[in-house]
C-alpha cells in the first residue's frame, strides 16, 4: 500500500543497490526491515574483518558486529544523515570492540586472581600470522589505525573522522605503527 502511494505521487522507492546509506537509514528509521537487511548485507563482511582484527577471536568479532548492528537499529531514528554512515558505523564497531576487550581484560584479571596463575591466550590462525600477531602487540592507538587502514581499507580522512582526531595525527600514528611493525618483524 505504501509503495502504491509512493508510485502515485511519482516517487519511486530505490532498490538496495541504488539506495545510499543515508536513504537506507531513513527507511530503517521509518520501520523498513528490508532496508536494515540491506545495511547488514552491505557492511557485515568489512565490519567482521575490522572486529576480528581488533578482538582476535571470530566468536567475539561476531558478538561485536551483532551488537553494533543492534545499536544502529535501535537508534536509527536518532541518526542524522550527513552522508557519512560508513564512518559512523565503523566508529560503533570500534567502540563495541573496545568494550569487548575491556570486558575480556576484566574477566582475565579476575580469573588470574582466583587461579593465582596467568591464563594462556588462545591462538587463532591468520592468513599472515606473523604480521597480524605483531599488530596485536602494538599499543591500542597504533593498532586501531593499522586495522582500519589495511582491513577496513579506509582513507586517512575516513579514519580521522571515525576516531575523531586530525588527519595529520592519523598519518603520524600510521607511520609510527609501521615503523614499529617493521622492527618487530625484522627481529622475528
Amino acid at each position: 500500500m505504501a509503495d502504491g502511494n509512493a508510485m502515485q505521487a511519482g516517487v519511486r522507492k530505490l532498490s538496495a543497490s541504488e539506495a545510499g546509506d543515508d536513504e537506507l537509514m531513513a527507511r530503517v528509521a521509518g520501520g523498513d526491515g528490508d532496508a536494515f537487511t540491506d545495511i547488514v548485507r552491505r557492511y557485515q563482511r568489512p565490519a567482521l574483518q575490522i572486529a576480528y582484527r581488533m578482538v582476535g577471536c571470530p566468536d567475539a568479532a561476531q558478538d561485536v558486529v551483532q551488537n553494533a548492528f543492534l545499536k544502529i537499529f535501535c537508534k536509527a531514528r536518532a541518526y542524522r544523515t550527513r552522508g557519512r554512515f560508513r564512518a559512523f558505523f565503523y566508529r560503533v564497531v570500534l567502540n563495541e570492540a573496545r568494550m569487548k576487550l575491556r570486558a575480556r581484560k576484566r574477566r582475565r584479571n579476575m580469573h588470574e586472581r582466583l587461579a593465582g596463575e596467568r591464563t594462556q591466550e588462545v591462538h587463532v590462525p591468520s592468513p599472515e600470522p606473523g604480521v597480524w600477531e605483531a599488530v596485536g602487540r602494538l599499543r591500542a592507538k597504533h593498532k586501531v589505525v593499522i586495522v582500519l587502514r589495511y582491513t577496513g581499507d579506509l582513507s586517512t580522512e575516513e579514519i580521522a573522522e571515525i576516531l575523531r582526531i586530525p588527519a595529520g595525527t592519523v598519518k603520524s600514528r600510521l607511520f609510527a605503527a609501521l615503523r614499529k611493525l617493521r622492527r618487530m618483524l625484522e627481529v622475528a
